[in-house]
């Protein structure tokens, strides 16, 4: 499981835009599988704190697996400003 969190800030002359944040393991995109995860949306100009959770599940083998994790960011079109700052990204490994 991750969780990121983050202050970020978005903006857009026109209000209508937003910051995408995922967290891919191994470069493989965690459950459920989206295009559309929206981190955060154009706000009042200032820096917020948003956080994130994904999660990915791998089954047991014998042969080693890439579970490295990356975040990835994208915008939006017609993108003003757009930043993340003081932020952490946090890794947890659980059995079932």
């Amino acid at each position: 499981m991750a969780t990121f969190s983050a202050e970020a800030i978005v903006t857009s002359p026109d209000k209508n835009t937003a910051m995408f944040l995922d967290v891919l393991f191994g470069g493989r995109m965690p459950h459920p599988v989206s295009s559309n995860y929206r981190y955060i949306s154009v706000s009042a100009n200032e820096w917020n704190s948003h956080t994130t959770l994904r999660v990915m599940r791998f089954t047991p083998q014998t042969v080693r697996q890439d579970a490295t994790a990356q975040v990835k960011v994208t915008t939006g079109d017609n993108v003003g400003v757009a930043g993340i700052q003081n932020w952490v990204l946090k890794i947890e490994r659980y059995n079932l």
